[in-house]
Order: C-alpha cells, then structure tokens, then sequence
C-alpha cells in the first residue's frame, strides 16, 4: 500500500505535461462553484501515478490493456492510499481509496518490454477548455496530437522513466485527458471509465476521437479512441454548470422597491449561493449592502455590481470567519458603517456523513462556520445601545431526514441554541433560524437529480420578513 497527497503543484505540472488545463483540476476559486467543492484530481494522474508505483512492484513491463473506473473524487490535499495485487503473471489490479472509501480502481494487462519510442514535445500552455453543448458533442470527432516534455515526465513519474515504458504509450493516456478536459466535453467534464488496449503500431503521432453515443438521461457519452498502438472506449459525463444568480427582472417583481430603506446589511458570505441571492433580495429593497468573502472576490464583486444596478449602496469586503479576530478586523475596516441586520451564510463544503458514522473531525469543521461565528458576530455588532437583528439559516433536515448529515445538523442546531440563549439575554438582540428547504446552489450540485427548491424562492420571503422589522417606513 502507498499513500500519497496531491498538490497544488502536482495539478499544475501534470497540466503542463498533458494539455489538461480544466478549472476543475487547477484553479481552487473556479472548482469551488462546482459539485466537488474543491479542485480534484485528473483521473488519468490517478492512473498514470499507479502505472508508476507498479514499476516499483515489477520492475520494467510493457502494457498491453487497462480498464479504469472512477468513482469518488480525490481532491486536491486529500491523502489517498494506493493498493496494488497481483491476479496472475501478466495482470494486476489496482485500487484507489480514501477513508476506506473507492474513488478508482484499474485492471492493467502486461506484456513482454518492448522498445522504448522516443516523443518529443513542449509542455502545454495554460489555455481555456471549449463548452460545447451536449447537442454539439452528439456527432462530434476530432485529432490531437501527440507530446511529451521529457523533463516533466521525469519528475512526474520517475519510476517510469527509469525504465525502457513505451513513453508513446503514456502519450496517448494524456491525449485522453486532455480531450475529456478541455474538447469533449470540455468545461463541465467528468471522466467515467477508460477501457484500452495496445497492440499492432500504425504510422501515425496522434489520437483520433469520436463520440460514437449520448445518453441523454444522464448526460453521458461514449467517445472512441484510437492512436498508432491504442484503440479503445471512454465514457464521460457532462456535470452540471455553477448556479447563476436569480435574473435582474425576477427580483425587481419579488421585492417591491424602497421596503427595507433603512436597514444596513452585512452580509456574511455574500459573495455567493443563498447569501448572494439574500444580499440582492436586500438590495432590491433598498437597504445598504456590505457582502464578505473568503476566496471569491470576482463573485462578490457581481453580487455588488447587481446590488448598485437595483439601487442599493454596496461594497464588497474580504472576511474568513474561521480567523481569529476576524469580527474585529472586519469592524475596523467597515469604519463607521455599523450593520442594523447580520446575515450568517459563510459555509464551507457540506459533505454528507461516512460509512464510518458521526465524525468529530468533520464536525469541528463546521463549528467555526455554524456556531463560533454566532458568538464573534454579536460580541462585535451587537450592544452599546444599538439593536441587532441576526439571520441564521438553518436546514430543515432538523426536521427528518437528517440522518446522511449528522455532523451538520449537530452544527446547526447548536448554532440555532446559541442564537436563541444570546438573544434572550442581549437586549436590543433579535435572532431568527428559519429552517429552510434544500436550495438550488452551488452546494446542492450533483450528477444524479437532487430535489431542490428555486434559492430566490427559498430565502426571498425570509428576507423580507427579516428586514421588514428594521425598516424606516
């Protein structure tokens, strides 16, 4: 068994070395807004990293075939374990886990070494992936070259380079990636299986491709690949695009102009999900707008611009709320500008609760986000003769059907006490804790279908019950 955690910087080198410049793999502001929540690992790095630790197992080996499957994501910083078997003398097994948990497995066919083929190549520049519509990509085909940076592939996969590997063999693995990334389907990809196998060269120093079926149901397609020794399928599917914020023309008929005039909002991760949509319902009302964010200061910036486009004063400020003192800073850099309503959204990735049960470490996780926030938020803006009106959405999971998210429902609920115990005893404190419905957000992405609710439609009226108690009017 090998361990090993992937890096930043592992992303970007194996990038270089395959073209396979996707956000989702390099770019940890971009991979937030999609369903994993972080950047993940390419799948062929997954693959390609076990072709090199079974160098290590069985000295120099040709390959003949490889059947992959990918399941659960390994993202970025995650400490995944390797485990290598043996079936018999010309095949393995390999398999991928984290926390126990499969996220790949492979079947590697060998076969006698044969000589090695030199490739030559540049490492890859930085460019954008293409965003065909799944229309597009019903009959789509295309050629990609062949490459490989020889110092690149050295310090990537060291083990194979110190062999007599076909490098043209790997070659045509990273073409695959790179179409799966960045040509089809591109920018929302999912990588799903790869079944391939080697044998009888033909002239060629490319990889040629063709989606040869669509499933529409789950957004799925089988491309075939073929190159001067690989022939073979790879299925893919196409993952849903980051939610966009509620039309400019919905919130001017949900919220009547000028109700929450008055009302000085600050916004705890407002850059983004539920707490963008509550900052513009806020806006539209009339109130003045202060959003934070941690890592996504273009989002919040938007959320701003729509703000001032629907008649609020807004601005935008950087706040983690897991920093010590951060309430504080956050206070000073805010000057005189003093909040008359608090709206408590900053959240990190919710992850569903393992097959191992109730997880203290992912509970703590939460508690800086759910629960210490409460207590910093009001120590700072609460008191000193000035009224306070908190929002804390909670989930309405405290209601049934908790169970697949136990370490978040103990967050919020406690979240939920300590608003309740703060505003019996603060006067000028006033808290609500809607327990709302499963929302159409960023967090709620997912390859399967999820029943969610419309955001503006979820936290809108909440908003407007909210502001309406601190409005002049």
């Amino acid at each position: 068994m090998v361990t090993r955690v992937f890096t930043l910087d592992d992303q970007l080198a194996f990038a270089r070395l395959s073209g396979d410049w996707n956000p989702v793999h390099v770019d940890p502001v971009a991979a937030r807004r999609t369903n994993f929540g972080r950047a993940v690992v390419h799948g062929v790095h997954l693959l390609s990293w076990a072709l090199d630790v079974l160098a290590t197992e069985t000295g120099p080996y040709g390959l003949g075939s490889i059947r992959a499957e990918f399941g659960q994501a390994v993202r970025v910083d995650d400490e995944i374990e390797l485990k290598l078997s043996r079936v018999d003398d010309s095949t393995w097994r390999g398999r991928v886990e984290l926390a126990g948990r499969r996220c790949a497995s492979f079947r590697f066919g060998l076969v006698p070494v044969g000589p090695e083929v030199a490739l030559a190549g540049a490492a890859f520049p930085r460019v954008a992936p293409s965003s065909p519509t799944i229309a597009d990509m019903a009959d789509a085909s295309g050629t990609l070259e062949l490459a490989m940076d020889a110092g690149l592939y050295a310090a990537l996969f060291p083990n194979l380079a110190a062999t007599d590997f076909n490098r043209r063999r790997l070659a045509q693995l990273l073409a695959i990636t790179r179409m799966v990334g960045m040509d089809c389907p591109g920018l929302h990809s999912v990588l799903g299986d790869v079944t391939v196998s080697f044998g009888g060269v033909v002239p060629s120093s490319r990889l040629d491709w063709e989606v040869v079926s669509v499933d529409m149901r789950f957004s799925m397609l089988t491309i075939k690949v073929g190159g001067p020794d690989l022939s073979g399928t790879v299925t893919t599917m196409i993952r849903p695009a980051p939610v966009a914020l509620p039309p400019f023309e919905r919130l001017l008929a949900a919220i009547p102009a000028g109700c929450f005039s008055g009302a000085r909002v600050l916004m705890l991760g407002g850059s983004r999900g539920l707490g963008a949509v509550a900052a513009l319902a806020a806006a539209r009302g009339g109130a003045e707008i202060r959003v934070t964010w941690r890592d996504g200061a273009e989002d919040a910036e938007q959320v701003v611009a729509m703000a001032r486009a629907l008649g609020s004063e807004a601005q935008a400020l950087r706040c983690d709320v897991t920093e010590i003192g951060a309430m504080g800073a956050l206070a000073n850099e805010l000057g005189t500008w003093r909040p008359s309503h608090v709206g408590l959204f900053a959240t990190p990735r919710i992850e569903p609760t393992g097959s191992g049960g109730f997880s203290a470490v992912l509970f703590r996780r939460y508690s800086p986000f759910y629960i210490q926030v409460v207590a910093d938020a009001v120590a700072v803006f609460a008191g000193r003769g000035r009224d306070l009106s908190i929002l804390y959405p909670s989930t309405v999971f405290l209601d049934g059907n908790g169970t697949q998210w136990q370490e978040y429902c103990a967050a919020k609920a406690a979240g939920e006490a300590l608003c309740r115990q703060l505003a019996a005893v603060l006067p000028g404190l006033t808290a609500i804790t809607p327990r709302l419905a499963r929302a159409a957000t960023d967090q709620s992405l997912s390859l399967r279908p999820v029943d969610t609710q419309d955001s503006l439609a979820v936290i809108g009226p909440v908003v407007e019950e909210w502001l309406r108690n601190g409005c002049d009017g």
